[in-house]
């Protein structure tokens, strides 16, 4: 690597984030991505900084973004906008919604 080469790392935080807004718990993201729980696990305590690019892919599209939206530029201060979605999860069942507050079962 030349001294103008950048690594993109993995973005702990915002993968952490949307994980725990989509999903109930990591065993299920894990179950949806194809994921195994150990990877989810190293992904969400920040053990992999540079996942492989077919674990990336899995937990972006399981996640429902891109897979540069789970990167991050390390010399980048620039916060993140929001991915835009036209659907919600409900944070206790991971069920997708058609509209906020459309599913109000207690679980």
């Amino acid at each position: 690597m030349n001294k103008t080469q950048k690594y993109l790392r993995f973005d702990t935080k915002t993968f952490c984030e949307l994980v725990y807004k989509r999903y109930p718990n990591r065993k299920l993201f894990a179950e949806r991505s194809g994921l195994s729980p150990m990877t989810v696990s190293r992904l969400y305590n920040g053990v992999y900084d540079r996942p492989k690019s077919e674990t990336l892919h899995k937990a972006a599209s399981a996640l429902g973004v891109t897979p540069d939206y789970l990167l991050i530029d390390p010399d980048d201060i620039t916060p993140k906008k929001p991915p835009n979605h036209d659907y919600n999860f409900c944070p206790n069942c991971g069920f997708e919604l058609v509209e906020r507050g459309a599913h109000n079962e207690e679980i």
